[in-house]
């Protein structure tokens, strides 16, 4: 759900892969910081990387010329709504404010 709703925010055709996956570590790394998550495991890199690729054999998710993720609103937005479903509540709403805030 992480990499999704900072993938949405950017825009398609806005971040690299490899720039999506910073972020994603970046950002997990802040949430285990704020709320006590000890778990080295949810801000591997590897298991984003993962996440991104299975996006992209999927066909959830492109490429542009420049390398930069592309995707279709009407694709991805059932993903991320998917993604939605198996959080709590709680959970969506933190990660929102750590990739709005």
């Amino acid at each position: 759900y992480l990499a999704l709703a900072l993938l949405v925010k950017a825009g398609s055709g806005q971040l690299t892969q490899e720039a999506l996956e910073q972020q994603c570590v970046h950002q997990a790394s802040r949430m285990s910081v704020l709320y006590g998550l000890d778990s080295p495991d949810f801000f591997d890199r590897a298991m984003f990387r993962s996440f991104l690729d299975l996006l992209r054999r999927r066909d959830f998710l492109g490429t542009d010329g420049t390398g930069r993720l592309v995707y279709e609103d009407g694709v991805i937005g059932p993903v991320l709504d998917d993604a939605q479903r198996v959080l709590s509540e709680q959970i969506r709403h933190s990660v929102l404010q750590v990739t709005h805030g």
